[in-house]
């Protein structure tokens, strides 16, 4: 415990990490939602197209797992990103019964592009930062992302239920 201004400060910074968390969560919803869009996709497809990138040779068991999307909810994303040119199933070499999900490089390069001016101004804002100021930014994105997922997998299961 620190002094009673110590721990005021560091009431304020927790809180303006929490108003920052809000404000950034749902500027990435509606950059999404809007990316997503314009490529005539729904907000939930542009995450799992992007889940799909991530783990290359994702099945959609493993995909249904990771989302806590039910599994008929998960093939009806697949049906539209594929039908869309983003996704492709491929036999899976080890397991002729099941099929491994791989995002297209024109789906690839039609997303990349959308992406073009936040890169670039992500990239000025970053340079405001020294390089140990960006770990702890990192260390910190990830392990809140980690529980964000871990209690949207419980959300999941409630939903489902």
């Amino acid at each position: 415990m620190g002094t009673a201004k110590e721990d005021e400060e560091r009431a304020a910074a927790l809180q303006a990490i929490a108003d920052a968390g809000r404000v950034l969560s749902t500027a990435a919803v509606l950059f999404h939602t809007n990316l997503s869009s314009s490529v005539g996709l729904g907000p939930t497809d542009g995450k799992v197209l992007e889940l799909i990138r991530r783990y290359t040779n994702i099945s959609a068991k493993e995909l249904a797992e990771r989302t806590g999307l039910a599994k008929n909810s998960i093939s009806a994303v697949l049906a539209r990103l594929e039908k869309k040119g983003f996704v492709e199933r491929l036999p899976d070499p080890d397991d002729g019964r099941r099929h491994l999900l791989v995002s297209t490089t024109e789906g690839a390069r039609r997303i990349g592009a959308l992406f073009v001016g936040l890169t670039s101004r992500l990239d000025e804002l970053r340079e405001r930062y020294t390089t140990e100021q960006l770990r702890v930014i990192a260390d910190y994105q990830l392990r809140a992302a980690e529980i964000q997922h871990s209690e949207a997998a419980k959300l999941g299961k409630h939903a489902s239920a």
